[in-house]
C-alpha cells in the first residue's frame, strides 16, 4: 500500500473548495502529509497573449500578470481565513485549463487529489459539467471527492 505523504487540493475560492481543504487539512494531519494548494485560473482564448494594461500608476503592464499577481494575493487572502490546524503547506497559481494542469501537476509528486463539488445533479450538472468529475476521471492518482456540505471545520 502506498503512503500517502503529499495531498493537492485544488481551489477555486468557493465553499466547496473550503470544505476540501478543510478535509484534506485533517487528513494530511492523520497521515503526517502535507498540502499543495493549487488555483488555476483559465485563460480566455479571445485575449491576445501579448495584451497590456495601464496600472494605477499609469505604467503598461501585461494582462498575464496583472490577472497572475491579482490570482496570488486571492490566494493568499483565501489561506489566511482557513484554519488548517499548522498543517505544512505550499500553493501555487496555474494558468490555463484546468484539468489538464491539475492533471499534469498531479504527475509531480502527488500522491492523493482532494477535490470539491459543489453537488449540482440533473440538468444543471448536464449543462456546467464538474470539474472534479473530469479531474477524477483524467488523474493518473486517486481522488477523492468531497461534497461541500459534509465537511465541518476541526
Amino acid at each position: 500500500m502506498k503512503v500517502i505523504e503529499k495531498i493537492m487540493v485544488p481551489v477555486d475560492y468557493s465553499p466547496a473548495s473550503a470544505a476540501a481543504l478543510i478535509y484534506a487539512a485533517n487528513l494530511a494531519k492523520q497521515l503526517g502529509a502535507s498540502l499543495d494548494v493549487v488555483h488555476v485560473w483559465e485563460t480566455e482564448p479571445h485575449v491576445p497573449a501579448d495584451a497590456q494594461i495601464a496600472n494605477k500608476d499609469g505604467k503598461l503592464q501585461s494582462l498575464q500578470e496583472v490577472v497572475h499577481q491579482e490570482a496570488l494575493r486571492s490566494m493568499a487572502e483565501y489561506l489566511a481565513r482557513v484554519d488548517l490546524g499548522g498543517v505544512e503547506l505550499t500553493s501555487s497559481v496555474l494558468s490555463g485549463p484546468v484539468v489538464q494542469n491539475l492533471t499534469q501537476r498531479a504527475e509531480q509528486g502527488i500522491d492523493l487529489i482532494v477535490i470539491g463539488t459543489h453537488g449540482r445533479s440533473g440538468f444543471q450538472r448536464f449543462l456546467l459539467g464538474s470539474v472534479a468529475e473530469k479531474v477524477a476521471r483524467a488523474a493518473p492518482i486517486p481522488v477523492l471527492i468531497v461534497r461541500g456540505s459534509q465537511v465541518e471545520q476541526a
